[in-house]
């Protein structure tokens, strides 16, 4: 003899469906929704995507601190290379976005976490401005991309914050 009864999950919310009263339950795919779980992957993507491209702004920072003084080696010892602390922040901030990146797609992944989420994309937008220091090109390049990128994937996520789990 057949018993239908109608129960739902307290976990995820989804529709169970009893067969038989000996029969174990079987989660059926019709109470989940699967626009907003495709939307943190498009996030989770994004946001690494966005977070490789910090490590170029990182490593171009880092390159451009000690650039090439006019004078040439001969002149003179101590003007052979122009420190320029700016672009040294410039690509420590890089290197920011890109550990907390990393750190908040796999958390956005993961649905965890959703505080130390928005950490993360603070600091990826945080290297994508200090990308303009560099020059205009270097923020075309890399910034823009990143503020793009960052600006949809914080979308995507604040939309699907019941998701997360703390």
């Amino acid at each position: 003899m057949f018993v239908i009864a109608m129960k739902y999950c307290h976990e995820c919310g989804t529709k169970l469906e009893k067969i038989e009263e000996n029969t174990p339950i079987i989660k059926t795919k019709e109470g989940m929704n699967h626009k907003k779980s495709k939307l943190l992957n498009a996030a989770g993507a994004l946001v690494i995507i966005a977070a490789i491209l910090c490590s170029l702004i990182a490593v171009v920072g880092i390159c451009l601190c000690f650039e090439q003084g006019p004078g040439g080696y001969y002149e003179s010892y101590y003007s052979y290379y122009n420190y320029h602390s700016e672009k040294l922040i410039t690509g420590i901030f890089g290197l920011f976005g890109l550990i907390f990146g990393i750190i908040s797609g796999v958390l956005i992944y993961a649905r965890k976490m959703f505080s130390l989420v928005l950490v993360g994309l603070g600091a990826l937008f945080a290297a994508a401005v200090f990308s303009a220091i560099l020059g205009i090109g270097p923020f075309i390049v890399l910034g823009l991309p990143i503020l793009i990128m960052c600006t949809i994937s914080t979308v995507f996520t604040c939309i699907s914050t019941t998701k997360f789990s703390s």
